[in-house]
C-alpha cells in the first residue's frame, strides 16, 4: 500500500470514530478512493468498523476507528525512574507502572525497560502488538544514542542491550510526547501546534498539517541555547541567556539556592514543585522573584516558539509545566502582552508533568511504526 494508505491510518487514529466521507474530505479523496482505502486497513487488521449511526438526512454512518484487538506498550525513561503504561489503538490507558532507576548504566536501564514490559505483559489479556521507549536524547529508531546528557551517554548502543526484537522502536520523549498529543490530546482538534517542556531539561516539537516535523537533532534540546535571559545568565556552555540555564530544574534549584531559599531535592520532581509551591503560598520575596524571572523566560521562549512555527497552540509539558498554570505567575497574562494585536496570540495548554502522558506518547511512537510496516507488506 502507498502512501495514501498510511496518510488515512494515521487520520483514523487522530479522528476515530470518523466516517468514510469525513476521512475523504480531510485528505482531498473522493469518496471511493476513500471506501478502497479503508477496506485494505479493515483487512491488514490496522482499524475496524464501529457502530452504524443515523445521521439526520441521508444514508445511514458506519464509523471506522483503530483495532480493539490491538495493545500498545510504552515505557519513557527520566533521571530517576522510568514509567511503563499498556494502552489500546484508542489512546486509553489500561496499566501504568512506575519504577525507580539510580544506576544510568546501559546495561540497567536495558534491564529495567525490559522487566517492565514483562510485567506489563503479564497484565495483558492479549499480545503486545508492538513497543515504544523514549529518553531524553537523541537516540535512533533502532536504539542507537548518540547523546543523552541526563544519562551521561555519548554514542551508547541502547538498542543492543535491549535485543533487537521486533517490534520495538526508540524515540527521543519529546518527539514521543508530542505524537501523543497529536493523536490522543490536543492534535484531535487542531491540524498545527507546539509543544514546549520544561523539567530537568527544556525542549520542543511542532506539529504542522497533522505531521510531526522531524529532524535529526531533534534529541538535542536545539531551544535550549536560545537566549531568553539577560547576559548574567550563563549555561553549562558558557552561552549567555540559555532558556536551559533558566527554565530546568538544575538552572531553578540554582537560582533559589543563590538567594537563599531552601527547596526539595530535584531527584523528586514533584517535591521540588511542592517546595517551588509552598514559596508561592509564603510569599517569599527572594523566591518570587527567581519564579518570576522563570515566568518570563518561559513566556519567551513559548512565543518564540510559537511564532516562528506560525501556531496558535502550544502545549507545555514537562516536570516543570503545572507552574505555567499558577495563577500567581501570570504567564497567561503575560503572553498576552507578548504578541501584536493584529494576531489573536497564543492559546496555551498546560499538562500536569505526569509521566504517564510520556510513555503514552512512547507507545504511540510503536503503534505508527507498526502500521507503517503492517503496509510495507
Amino acid at each position: 500500500m502507498g502512501s495514501t494508505a498510511l496518510q488515512l491510518a494515521y487520520e483514523i487514529v487522530r479522528s476515530a470514530p470518523v466516517g468514510r466521507r469525513s476521512l475523504a474530505a480531510t485528505l482531498e479523496l473522493s469518496p471511493a478512493s476513500a471506501t478502497r482505502l479503508v477496506k485494505e486497513l479493515l483487512g491488514a487488521g490496522i482499524v475496524e468498523e464501529g457502530e452504524e449511526t443515523q445521521p439526520t438526512l441521508g444514508r445511514p454512518v458506519v464509523a471506522v476507528q483503530p483495532s480493539s484487538k490491538l495493545l500498545l506498550a510504552g515505557i519513557t525513561f527520566h533521571t530517576s525512574g522510568a514509567t511503563a503504561v499498556l494502552m489500546d489503538a484508542r489512546g486509553q490507558v489500561r496499566e501504568s507502572l512506575e519504577a525507580e532507576l539510580s544506576d544510568h548504566s546501559v546495561a540497567a536501564v536495558a534491564a529495567l525497560g525490559k522487566e517492565l514490559l514483562r510485567e506489563l505483559a503479564a497484565e495483558a489479556d492479549r499480545p503486545i502488538t508492538a513497543t515504544g521507549v523514549s529518553l531524553g536524547g537523541a537516540i535512533s529508531p533502532a536504539g542507537y544514542v548518540t547523546r543523552a546528557p541526563f544519562y551521561g551517554w555519548r554514542q551508547v548502543d541502547l538498542g543492543a542491550q535491549w535485543g533487537r526484537k521486533k517490534p520495538t522502536v526508540f524515540v527521543n520523549d519529546a518527539d514521543a510526547f508530542a505524537l501523543g498529543e497529536l493523536w490522543y490530546g490536543v492534535g484531535r482538534q487542531y491540524s498545527d501546534f507546539a509543544i514546549v517542556t520544561t523539567g530537568m531539561g527544556v525542549g520542543h516539537a511542532v506539529v504542522r498539517e497533522r505531521k510531526l516535523l522531524d529532524s535529526p537533532y531533534s534529541g538535542i534540546g536545539l531551544i535550549g541555547h536560545v537566549p531568553v535571559a539577560g547576559p548574567e545568565v550563563v549555561c553549562k556552555l558558557g552561552h549567555r541567556g540559555c532558556a536551559s540555564a533558566v527554565l530546568s530544574m538544575p538552572a531553578l534549584a540554582h537560582d533559589m539556592h543563590a538567594v537563599g531559599v531552601p527547596v526539595a531535592d530535584i531527584a523528586d520532581a514533584d517535591q521540588f514543585a511542592s517546595s517551588l509551591r509552598q514559596i508561592v503560598q509564603e510569599g517569599d520575596p527572594a523566591g518570587i522573584a527567581v519564579l518570576e524571572n522563570y515566568a518570563q523566560a518561559l513566556c519567551r521562549t513559548i512565543v518564540i516558539v510559537g511564532n516562528v512555527s506560525m501556531v496558535s497552540q502550544v502545549v507545555v509539558g514537562g516536570e516543570l509545566a503545572q507552574l505555567a498554570g499558577w495563577q500567581e505567575l501570570a504567564v497567561k497574562e503575560k503572553l498576552a502582552q507578548m504578541h501584536d494585536p493584529d494576531e489573536p496570540g497564543l492559546t496555551l495548554h498546560v499538562r500536569d508533568g505526569a509521566f504517564v502522558d510520556w510513555a503514552r506518547g512512547a507507545a504511540a511512537v510503536a503503534f505508527r511504526t507498526w502500521i507503517r510496516h503492517r503496509l510495507e507488506k
